[in-house]
């Protein structure tokens, strides 16, 4: 499995426990044998208060609607797509995204962080920052904060490419086109 990185959102994964993980340059390269089932992975997250299945704008022919479910609590969106959009054959997960984009307000990451803990804890998976390009262990203080700091910096990027003063345009919204096409309406 290889995964690359969104110009405007903030992803982090989970990938069950004991496979290898890798970096290569923008790349993330998961290799072991680790799945987990396909049912039991979509029910326990659309059992989460404020979660449910939706369908993105920008949702590729072929992929599955099964595996896409989105947290929004009226204050932000977070993302969580299964298995990149695919339903294996044998019904398994190999890895769970969760993403947000980077207009979403700042308390958005914590959230999206709680969202990771308590999948990671039910299911056994590890979380991977894909930004610093690392493995979040929960009980280290200092990679949570490294991790903060790197989605802190993307938002500011992102800010300033677009020319938007920074928290004056937070809002919940989706990664992909709905984001772009919010932003050529401004």
């Amino acid at each position: 499995m290889v995964i690359g990185l969104g110009l405007e959102c903030y992803n982090l994964l989970l990938v069950p426990t004991g496979n290898e993980i890798m970096f290569d340059d923008e790349l993330l390269v998961v290799n072991g044998t680790n799945k987990l089932n396909f049912g039991e992975v979509s029910s326990l997250i659309a059992s989460f208060p404020f979660v449910n299945s939706y369908t993105p704008k920008d949702m590729s022919q072929g992929s599955d609607p099964e595996c896409y479910f989105v947290f929004a609590d009226g204050s932000c969106i977070i993302e969580i797509e299964i298995n990149a959009g695919s339903i294996e054959a044998n019904r398994v997960v190999e890895e769970i995204s969760i993403r947000f984009a980077v207009t979403n307000p700042i308390d958005t990451f914590q959230k999206a962080l709680q969202i990771c803990e308590d999948v990671s804890i039910k299911l056994n998976m590890q979380i991977i920052d894909m930004r610093l390009k690392a493995v979040i262990d929960l009980a280290n203080d200092l990679v949570l904060a490294k991790s903060k700091k790197a989605f802190e910096e993307k938002r500011v990027r992102f800010y300033k490419m677009y020319n938007l003063p920074i928290d004056t345009w937070a809002k919940p919204m989706h990664c992909g086109k709905a984001l772009f096409d919010e932003l050529r309406n401004q």
